[in-house]
């Protein structure tokens, strides 16, 4: 199958992209997730400890959210890599939705965890080289290939 359809380099530049991305929020979300109230507590002084454990356990809880999609964008990539159209469907949406929540994360809360805006530019990258014609092209190639034998 991938002699007959030999993977043009826009794939391989968009999984490249997707990986950094995830290595990126995987190790930025562990990072925050180890996070102490210290760091908070000299960061914010005359805050009440109450106050600091809430912002702690919020900032935890977007780490793992995070380390998470990390994962997924791993795992979603990796299949996408490999021709399936499902895949990059899914790992697009994923890409889009990521940036949302992370801008919402902005918004909202004031904050991202460590590296999230360095993913982001990944993630907006790695979409737009999927979907160039050659890349689709060959993914429809691929789809046609599998499917037909």
């Amino acid at each position: 199958m991938t002699s007959a359809h030999p993977r043009p380099g826009l794939v391989d530049a968009a999984f490249w992209c997707w990986m950094a991305a995830a290595g990126v929020l995987i190790l930025g979300g562990l990072l925050a997730a180890i996070t102490t109230s210290d760091n908070f507590r000299e960061a914010t002084p005359g805050v009440p400890e109450e106050q600091i454990r809430s912002i702690l356990t919020l900032y935890r809880a977007s780490g793992a959210i995070c380390v998470a999609l990390g994962l997924a964008f791993g795992y979603t990539a990796w299949r996408t890599r490999g021709g399936d159209k499902r895949f990059r469907r899914a790992t697009i949406a994923l890409s889009v939705a990521t940036v949302v929540l992370l801008v919402v994360f902005a918004i909202l809360l004031g904050y991202l965890p460590y590296l999230a805006p360095l993913s982001a530019i990944g993630l907006m990258v790695a979409p737009v080289l999927a979907t160039r014609h050659k890349a689709s092209a060959w993914f429809d190639a691929v789809d046609s290939g599998s499917d037909g034998g």
